[in-house]
């Protein structure tokens, strides 16, 4: 955790910290080299945490932590949603945003493939040939590929046809991009059950 908020960026860390006993109004944590490591974390990289309700039996373990004090508003601890497995509470809350779009004068356009526009009979014809087609498989109609190879070395060898296939017949396109440059602030709202539903 150390390395990924080593950044200049606003970081929000949230979820089920399993962590009951470290008291973040008095910035207080049992001296057990877990609970207190944590919130020696959170203070020096200036994390503020902002669920104040218990969200589980009679602690609060579920946290949303920010660098950014601005970012975070609304915070709501509610019943869980129906739909969730988890015995935890809800817990609602905003995040105060500021969207960019880029120019697209600025930026390089990113390119994906356009399969629509593909060379279907060129695709066909170029997979059906691939090694993995051989009524009789053999080491001599796939080349480079033998029994000690691990699961994902045949995987690959597997996708080299089709990428090559692929990057042959299916043009290349630039991504829209949609309006100027502009920047405006929205608030979008976000539960900590979200993420046991992804």
């Amino acid at each position: 955790m150390d390395l990924l908020c080593n950044s200049h960026d606003t970081v929000v860390l949230l979820g089920d910290f399993n962590l009951p006993h470290i008291d973040s109004e008095k910035c207080d944590a049992p001296n057990d080299n877990i609970q207190n490591v944590f919130l020696e974390f959170c203070m020096y990289h200036g994390f503020q945490q902002f669920v104040n309700g218990n969200t589980h039996d009679n602690h609060c373990i579920d946290l949303v932590l920010t660098n950014d004090q601005l970012l975070i508003s609304k915070v709501i601890v509610s019943v869980p949603f129906s739909t969730c497995t988890s015995d935890h509470c809800k817990v609602d809350f905003d995040l105060i945003l500021s969207e960019h779009l880029s120019d697209e004068t600025t930026s390089q356009p990113e390119l994906y493939f356009d399969y629509d526009n593909a060379d279907v009979q060129s695709m066909i014809e170029l997979l059906r040939s691939h090694p993995f087609n051989s009524k009789v498989w053999s080491s001599e109609s796939f080349e480079n590929i033998c029994f000690t190879d691990s699961a994902n070395d045949v995987w690959q060898k597997f996708m080299l046809p089709v990428n090559t296939a692929i990057q042959n017949v299916v043009p290349l396109v630039p991504k829209r991009v949609q309006g100027k440059k502009k920047k405006n602030t929205v608030q979008r709202k976000y539960s900590t059950c979200d993420e046991e539903k992804t």
